[in-house]
């Protein structure tokens, strides 16, 4: 499923092993992934990203301001932008990277 989005505030949640690409601008991304599903924002900007990931799942946005991250299993979170990691708790091998 392809999204373009422009909110102030954007919640999106996948469970089981569905994915979804974002495109366009908000201010605050709340996402959550249970289980193996892909939330690919590499074309949506955010100021801040909020993600919940239980399971294989995988993240990607572009974030300025702040990327707060919790990671149960071997999912993970990839970001671009000039965000700083504000807050993470990992159980298992997840993690939460930024890439240029």
């Amino acid at each position: 499923m392809r999204v373009a989005v422009k909110a102030s505030t954007l919640e999106t949640r996948i469970s089981g092993s569905g994915g979804i690409h974002l495109k366009g601008s908000t201010n605050e991304a709340e996402f959550r992934i249970s289980g193996s599903g892909e939330i690919n924002g590499r074309d949506l900007t955010a100021e801040t990203l909020a993600a919940t990931i239980s399971g294989s799942g995988s993240i990607s946005i572009i974030a300025n301001k702040t990327v707060s991250a919790r990671i149960t299993g071997s999912g993970g979170v990839t970001y671009s932008g000039n965000a700083t990691i504000a807050d993470t708790k990992y159980t298992g091998s997840g993690r939460v990277n930024k890439v240029n």
